[in-house]
């Protein structure tokens, strides 16, 4: 929604994983999906701002995401999960970062949601909400700018939107990037 808003003040940052494609996702749109060996060569090659392993599975951000996003003279928007904030946060190669944590109403909706979009069997959404259960209680111990309660995604957004409006003055004056 930030994309159709203020497309040229945003670009999404593509993460890299290791994980099967759902159906209806696309590589280079959704993830760039590699295999495990791919993954491992670009980690050790110090390609990634970030990276972990996750219910089983690869995922991270290249640095040349956040490279192209500045080359355009646009906010990169990265999505990850805690051990990635962590990582980003030390890594100093994104200055001013923004840090917003998104959480579900509570777990059993999240977990109603999981099941209904029936692309993980059991053992993969158990994991899935070991996880969750581990970084909503870990989130409280990181320096969050925002902390957003996904329970209505338009009045989300609408407080997200708000909030980088204050943040960036110039989404607000409508003069596009920064």
């Amino acid at each position: 929604m930030l994309l159709k808003d203020f497309p040229s003040s945003f670009r999404f940052s593509v993460s890299c994983t290791t994980r099967k494609k759902r159906e209806n996702e696309r590589d280079g749109i959704d993830y760039y999906f590699l295999n495990k060996e791919d993954f491992e060569l670009k980690l050790k090659q110090n390609f990634f701002l970030e990276h972990d392993n996750y219910a089983n599975n690869l995922y991270g951000t290249l640095k040349s995401e956040y490279d192209k996003a500045e080359m355009e003279n646009k906010i990169c928007l990265f999505e990850m999960n805690i051990n990635g904030v962590k990582q980003l946060k030390e890594c100093n190669y994104v200055s001013n970062g923004i840090y917003i944590f998104v959480k579900p109403p509570n777990t059993d909706i999240l977990l109603s949601r999981l099941k209904k979009r029936n692309t993980e069997n059991p053992e993969q959404i158990n994991k899935r909400m070991y996880e969750l259960n581990r970084e909503l209680d870990e989130a409280n111990n990181i320096d969050f700018n925002m902390f957003l309660v996904n329970d209505d995604l338009t009045k989300t957004y609408e407080q997200l939107k708000e909030y980088l409006m204050q943040s960036y003055q110039h989404l607000r004056s409508g003069s596009g990037s920064r």
